[in-house]
């Protein structure tokens, strides 16, 4: 949370820099055993990348996300954060 908080200030103080939307208030339903990819309550499907795969496959059901457009995806259960290739909200 502090990182986001961070990221929101310096775009704003960088001047005509736009931040990154993001969706907080979504959980992990279920993870892919090689971290590969994960589903939300909400509906989300996301892709990672193979460098993010190995922190997401120790990401827990349950675990509280925020997700924003640049393809970060933040968990603040275990104070990791994934790089999003592809997210589908189905």
């Amino acid at each position: 949370m502090k990182k986001l908080i961070m990221g929101l200030l310096l775009a704003s103080v960088a001047g005509g820099a736009s931040a990154k939307q993001c969706v907080g208030e979504v959980f992990v339903k279920k993870v892919d055993q090689d971290g590969a990819w994960i589903s939300t309550d909400s509906g989300h499907l996301i892709d990672f990348d193979s460098y993010s795969a190995g922190d997401v496959m120790f990401w827990l059901a349950g675990d509280a996300l925020t997700i924003c457009d640049d393809g970060t995806v933040i968990n603040h259960d275990d104070n990791s954060e994934g790089q999003a290739q592809r997210v589908v909200k189905r």
